[in-house]
């Protein structure tokens, strides 16, 4: 890819997170306030709060990654099958496949994305509770600070940006896999005055399908943007993952002879170093 045709990817990544946040950012403020609601309903005692249904926000988040995930696939398949074929439509999707894309992220990506929601916000209404023990606020303020709490807010912006970018990037490696090219990918940044130093500094950086990038000073060793583990097991800090607006673009290999060199059978059954087969359509 071009600077120029990075710049087209990436614009084309960024409307579709605009055009989507607003909706996903208000049903996880909702299901937060759900939450909330249901530890008070119970009385807001121990037992009240370590029972807090995931339901809501696990519903929520399963939308989203359908919703974000298969577009982004979809623009990923489209772009580099129209580098390797020259092809104005390319083929589309079927069934099989996306449902394959909804499983993977109902058994790789789902849990792991919950079980800190629901700690935190079991964590808040602990701390409400401490404090208004210290000042002897009554229930009602007690309600009251819980349901009006700015940070719900702040949250619901934090875990809808989040999520919805790794969405992107983890369908994104799919979108690839299913093509059967070989590519390189490129780190691509947003490139304002919110973007962190050390995704600025990655910008353009190029590795080949399954490497990992080198990011920051620690170097962390991550496939893609909001990565939550590096390739040999650490964890990535929130610094590097929360808020993340970057997207990966992708080159077709080519061989001697010009043409787009494709994957073997060992490349199409391994998606990176996840273990997940997936066969290409």
């Amino acid at each position: 890819m071009t600077k120029d045709e990075q710049k087209i990817f990436w614009q084309g990544h960024n409307r579709m997170m605009l055009k989507a946040k607003p909706y996903y950012r208000r049903k996880i403020y909702e299901a937060l306030q759900a939450q909330i609601q249901e530890a008070i309903d119970n009385g807001l005692t121990q037992t009240a709060i370590d029972s807090i249904s995931s339901a809501g926000i696990m519903n929520v988040l399963d939308e989203l990654y359908q919703d974000i995930g298969l577009k982004s696939a979809r623009r990923t398949y489209t772009n580099i099958r129209r580098q390797a074929t020259k092809a104005r439509m390319p083929i589309g999707f079927n069934e099989e496949i996306v449902n394959y894309i909804i499983q993977y992220f109902r058994l790789n990506i789902l849990n792991s994305a919950v079980a800190p929601i629901m700690r935190t916000t079991k964590d808040f209404i602990r701390e409400v509770m401490i404090k208004a023990q210290q000042t002897s606020q009554g229930l009602r303020e007690i309600v009251n600070e819980l349901l009006t709490a700015d940070l719900t807010k702040v949250r619901a912006e934090l875990i809808a940006r989040t999520e919805m970018n790794k969405a992107a990037n983890e369908a994104e490696q799919l979108g690839t896999d299913k093509t059967g090219f070989q590519t390189q990918k490129i780190w691509i940044a947003t490139k304002d005055k919110r973007t962190r130093r050390d995704h600025l500094t990655t910008d353009e950086q190029v590795v080949n399908d399954g490497e990992p990038f080198s990011v920051g000073l620690e170097k962390w060793k991550m496939l893609r943007p909001g990565a939550s583990k590096t390739t040999d097991g650490k964890e990535v800090p929130a610094k590097e993952v929360c808020n993340c607006r970057c997207v990966i673009g992708r080159k077709v290999m080519r061989g001697s002879n010009g043409l787009p060199l494709k994957k073997n059978m060992m490349q199409r059954s391994i998606i990176e170093n996840k273990g997940m087969p997936i066969q290409v359509f």
